[in-house]
């Protein structure tokens, strides 16, 4: 049997596409990529996509005479899913990675993301860590500043990434996808804005499990344009992203906050007692639960209607108690 109907398994090595969309990015194109055609391994396709760039893009691109750049652009400004759905569209690759043109690639990032591949032959994405570069591309200086405080990724089994995911999300380097399997899943979708990535790592994960190499491979250039930085707008409108982005692919998560309205800042005695016993009940059954408080409102429906705002504000809350 085994002799007649043999596993196939997915390719585990082949060309490698990267796909570079760039808008009014030329001066940083040098070193992106650079970064792609010092990889180790070198069998590889680079697209750089003009997403219709108003700069010198097409001077800087002169520059470069390797026969393994592909130059192309939009007639309009697209923006950078347009650009990655359309690379992927084209990619010759068996495997595809979106590269951000501020963004530069360890010399042996392919080399190893294939490496994951051969020991996972049916792995889908392998991701990188990443560290955080300047303008110039030396170490960013500020360590307080908030990408920081993002965790990075590591592995984890399949249902420890969708618990990670329904909670929130991680730091990934530049990631490699099988081409086919991006495309299966119809790539990137734009109505999901600065989070689309992250929906698109919930579509993978629901087809095989995300493997990590855990070394910072990628080099995240920090620059004040980056879309990870957030408006207070963009901000305020996160929360609801991400609650419209898991739900087709995630169960809804019960979230319990428990409020009350203080008028004199004074809690009685068989009130924190109850609290510490629902907080313990809570913890056990691994419910997600919040407490809020209000003081000084002498007002109590006032009160209550500010807290009851709060909560319908708040996508991923489902039961409140007052």
């Amino acid at each position: 049997v085994r002799e007649r109907h043999k596993l196939l398994l997915p390719p585990v090595t082949g060309k490698v596409t990267i796909g570079i969309p760039c808008f009014n990015m030329a001066n940083y194109l040098p070193d992106s990529v650079g970064s792609a055609l010092k990889q180790t391994f070198e069998d590889l396709e680079i697209i750089v996509l003009d997403d219709c760039s108003t700069d010198n893009i097409a001077q800087v691109m002169g520059e470069f005479s390797d026969p393994r750049i592909k130059f192309i652009k939009f007639d309009e400004n697209r923006g950078q899913m347009d650009a990655q759905n359309a690379m992927l569209a084209m990619a010759e690759g068996e495997f595809f990675i979106p590269l951000s043109a501020d963004d530069t690639l360890d010399p042996r990032f392919v080399e190893k993301c294939l490496e994951v591949f051969k020991k996972n032959p049916f792995t889908e994405f392998v991701s990188t860590q990443t560290d955080f570069i300047d303008n110039e591309g030396k170490d960013f200086p500020d360590k307080n500043h908030p990408f920081y405080s993002i965790p990075k990724a590591s592995n984890r089994t399949q249902d420890q990434w969708k618990e990670q995911f329904s909670r929130s999300n991680v730091y990934f380097g530049v990631g490699m996808y099988r081409t086919y399997s991006a495309r299966e899943v119809g790539g990137w979708d734009k109505k999901h804005g600065v989070i689309s990535d992250y929906e698109m790592y919930l579509k993978m994960i629901h087809r095989e499990n995300i493997q990590i190499v855990e070394e910072a491979l990628t080099h995240t250039r920090i620059t004040g344009r980056n879309q990870s930085i957030l408006t207070p707008e963009q901000a305020k409108a996160l929360p609801q992203m991400y609650a419209d982005a898991k739900k087709p692919y995630l169960p809804m998560r019960t979230k319990v906050i428990i409020a009350t309205p203080f008028y004199e800042l004074k809690g009685f005695s068989p009130y924190i007692s109850s609290m510490v016993h629902v907080v313990k009940l809570l913890t056990q059954m691994g419910v997600e639960f919040e407490f809020w408080e209000l003081s000084g409102d002498s007002y109590v429906h006032r009160a209550r209607n500010t807290i009851c705002a709060r909560f319908l504000e708040d996508p991923d809350a489902t039961d409140l108690f007052f």
